[in-house]
């Protein structure tokens, strides 16, 4: 009876593993009856079985296998027939690597520990990929000797693939980064991926033309097939479901040439078919083929990694295609700009000089000739003088319009209180018989173009200069003011000012408020800053009355 209870004690509590020890015939194992068993062996396999750490207890001089519920998914299908087996023969796969370790602890050696150890154990048909970080301690006996061995072991599998695939991805994106093609860029990734065999026994990089229905191999990592063998992969079936298709048994689908055996004597007999998308299309552009390999099985977290691996050089493609995209942008950019330096080269010589001639010989009839035309005919000369004059300064504008327009940004620190007092006493000097009370205020500092922003204000100031001509008290003011979180600088007269309705033509070219008989101008001022404020990133906006003034506001864009 004692015997009987010591049994239902030591197996108590061990959950499912302690309910079959207690089913287990123990006389039939080479452990023999649990009543001859060492006291030893009985105290540390209740501690295993009690514990929710994986733990395994080798016991005797065979490595007899006594372990508890924890440690049972570690030995895949090699359960229950494992329960009170050799090590030995239970691990054979590795065991020229755990054996020499575990009989080193047997025979009186120190414990060992070991961090993230890759095993390839049998696991059904496949040699599977494994990681474990473990320790083997020795377990005295009753006589004071190394009874046997227990084996505290936690499987690290998920996190060392899983670590491997995201280094993997970050060199696909740093790597792909570098291309300077598309063509390039599929190289690229081609030797990452081929990098990384454990999980990508070969991979393929097919690219589709949409309008032929076409679809080329333009990369391959590890194996490339035999041509004729594109019409293989099941393409149109991933077109139509946008999904990924698995497929099995690669050497009957395949049939000629296969994938190589890889370095862990595994050859891959699954693949797996991506789509790779653009941003906003539904069709694939291209498709990613990649080898599954022998030594996993195609589970949900394997899966993902595809995703992400296609998502990813999905990612790498669409860079370099803007990339790309950005390039010849920038090429046709560069190309425009030299028609626009030669056409502005026409306007200045061809163009000018017919112009000059007719205002030089319209000038010298108005003074070789002056009595010969009656009052009519000198009429006519000088609006044909002041038509070309118009006409010459409207190219001069257009000319400055294009070369703001094409001219490099070169920000540094401008103080806009000192131009704006500058192009006031010029203005001043060039119409000295007017009165202008103006006030600029102190302080203002920008980082800006000086160049630009200079253009800037004599634009905006010689419009309120002309335009409070007409008014015996005129007034500009420069200041600034805080509307919200911005800073706002402006430009206030109380000259002829203009209906608000419309104030959304102001800063086009060519467009004027006023007649020609009024105020003269070309309508380029408002437009050439306009672009300037823009290319600083900041916006320009007019409020005004007609009879009250204007005020012309911008922003620039802050700079850290």
């Amino acid at each position: 009876m004692a015997d009987e209870r010591a049994f239902a004690d030591l197996f108590a509590g061990g959950g499912e593993m302690g309910a079959l020890m207690r089913a287990t015939d123990w006389s039939k194992t080479r452990l023999g009856p649990v009543a001859a068993w060492p006291k030893s062996l009985r105290t540390m396999l209740g501690v295993v079985l009690g514990s929710r750490f994986p733990m395994l207890l080798w016991w005797g001089p065979d490595l007899l296998h006594l372990y508890n519920d924890a440690y049972r998914p570690i030995l895949r299908d090699k359960h229950p027939a494992s329960l009170a087996a050799p090590a030995a023969e239970i691990w054979a796969e590795v065991w020229n690597f755990a054996g020499p370790l575990a009989r080193s602890v047997q025979e009186g050696g120190p414990a060992t520990w070991m961090e993230d150890v890759q095993l390839f154990i049998n696991s059904g048909a496949m040699a599977e990929e494994t990681y474990f970080t473990f320790s083997y301690s020795p377990v005295p006996g009753d006589d004071g000797r190394v009874g046997g061995v227990l084996v505290i072991v936690q499987e690290t599998t998920a996190k060392v693939q899983s670590e491997r695939q995201i280094q993997m991805l970050h060199d696909l994106s740093a790597r792909a980064s570098n291309a300077k093609s598309e063509v390039e860029a599929y190289g690229l990734v081609a030797e990452v991926l081929a990098a990384n065999e454990l999980d990508l026994p070969f991979a393929l990089l097919y690219a589709r033309n949409q309008q032929a229905e076409e679809v080329r191999l333009v990369a391959a990592s590890r194996w490339r097939p035999e041509e004729g063998h594109v019409t293989s992969w099941p393409f149109a079936e991933v077109v139509r479901t946008g999904q990924e298709v698995a497929i099995d048994g690669l050497s009957a689908h395949l049939g000629g040439r296969l994938p190589p055996v890889g370095s862990w004597n595994g050859r891959p007999e699954r693949a797996i078919v991506l789509p790779l998308f653009r941003v906003g299309e539904s069709v694939p552009h291209a498709f990613f083929v990649a080898g599954i390999s022998p030594h996993r099985a195609l589970d949900d977290r394997y899966r993902r990694f595809f995703r992400r691996t296609a998502d990813q050089v999905a990612s790498a493609i669409a860079k370099v295609r803007a990339h790309e995209g950005e390039a010849k942008w920038s090429a046709e950019l560069e190309r425009a700009n030299k028609e626009l330096e030669a056409f502005s080269y026409s306007i200045s010589h061809d163009l000018r000089a017919p112009l000059r001639a007719i205002d030089g010989f319209s000038k010298a009839l108005l003074s070789d000739y002056a009595g010969k035309f009656d009052e009519q005919g000198r009429h006519y000369l000088e609006r044909v003088r002041a038509a070309t004059q118009r006409m010459a300064q409207l190219i001069d504008d257009l000319l400055g319009l294009s070369q703001i327009t094409r001219a490099a940004l070169k920000r540094q620190r401008v103080d806009l209180t000192d131009i704006a007092r500058r192009v006031l006493v010029d203005l001043g000097a060039r119409d000295a018989a007017r009165k202008v009370a103006t006030r600029v205020a102190d302080g203002l500092v920008v980082q800006a173009d000086p160049r630009l922003l200079s253009v800037v204000l004599e634009n905006l100031l010689g419009n309120a200069w002309k335009f409070t001509s007409k008014q015996p008290d005129a007034t500009i003011e420069v200041d600034t003011e805080t509307r919200g979180d911005e800073t706002v600088y402006l430009v206030r007269d109380n000259g002829a000012g203009f209906s608000m309705e419309h104030a959304t033509k102001l800063f086009a070219p060519f467009q004027r408020l006023h007649a020609a008989s009024d105020f003269e101008g070309t309508g380029i001022g408002l437009a050439t800053v306009n672009r300037v404020i823009a290319r600083h990133g900041g916006r320009v906006w007019a409020e005004a009355k007609p009879g009250q003034g204007a005020t012309f506001l911008f922003t620039l864009e802050a700079q850290t």
